[in-house]
């Protein structure tokens, strides 16, 4: 079942979701990713969902700081949540 996803940035990857759509928090991810970012690149192979927190590690590539428009980003990831 395809579940709609608020726009967040043009985002490429892959995610694995299991757990029972009625119980959220029995929702696990496993999910990849790449986004483009004040003029860089965003890469995620490990990013993680279980009991209601995201966890990963990101690699950085070629981001201009001063190309960063933060009124673009959405206020949950500013908080850290998604």
């Amino acid at each position: 079942m395809a579940l709609p996803l608020p726009p967040v940035l043009p985002l490429s990857g892959q995610a694995q979701i299991t757990g029972k759509l009625s119980e959220p928090r029995t929702w696990q991810a496993q999910a990849q990713g790449n986004f483009a970012l004040a003029g860089g690149l965003v890469k995620t192979e490990d990013f993680v969902y279980q009991g209601g927190q995201w966890q990963g590690h990101f690699q950085l590539q070629n981001l201009s700081l001063g190309n960063l428009d933060t009124a673009s980003i959405p206020d949950s990831l500013k908080q850290g949540k998604l």
